[in-house]
């Protein structure tokens, strides 16, 4: 309790029932700069490979370790890599955090393909014009 209240710590209000709502926290996207990243050209270079070479060509490269390896800085690295970009008709990104809602995923996909199918059809028609 002392250091409660040194550091201006309050207590958080009981709630006055079981049925009440809990505020549903803010997923932020995480920013990633990978202009200054190093050591990780390699390991771009082969999920380029295996996304754009092989036998069975993939939509989905899965890239897994323990938290801070830099996931996401390369799997961001390579999705805006121009030979991806240009290579698939329809691209999305996507943040999973650890605890996640399918359906929001889905949705958040969802959003960005049509927001890509937009520009697209914006683009043809300006073209026919």
């Amino acid at each position: 309790m002392a250091n409660k209240s040194r550091y201006g710590v309050k207590a958080l209000p009981a709630a006055s029932s079981s049925s009440e709502v809990v505020p549903h926290k803010e997923k932020r996207v995480p920013i990633v700069d990978e202009v200054n990243v190093v050591g990780i050209q390699d390991s771009a270079k082969n999920v380029k490979q295996m996304l754009l070479n092989g036998e069975m060509r993939r939509a989905v490269v899965s890239i897994v370790g323990m938290g801070g390896l830099g996931k996401r800085t390369l799997a961001k690295k390579v999705y805006n890599d121009n030979d991806i970009q240009q290579y698939f008709d329809c691209h999305a990104w996507s943040y999973v955090s650890q605890e996640y809602a399918i359906k929001e995923l889905l949705l958040g996909i969802a959003d960005c393909v049509i927001i890509l199918y937009k520009k697209q059809r914006s683009k043809m028609q300006k073209s026919v014009s």
